[in-house]
């Protein structure tokens, strides 16, 4: 029974860990775009 928790720990940290990476990718991305688009 414990190892059944832990797993779905495992995989919620595994999860977790992914929409994390996810946001900050987007987030990169967008300053990126703020960053090349021409100040006006």
């Amino acid at each position: 029974m414990t190892s059944s928790i832990v797993t779905r720990d495992v995989r919620f940290r595994a999860e977790a860990e992914e929409t994390a990476t996810a946001l900050f990718n987007l987030a990169k991305e967008h300053l990126e775009q703020l960053k090349a688009r021409p100040s006006t």
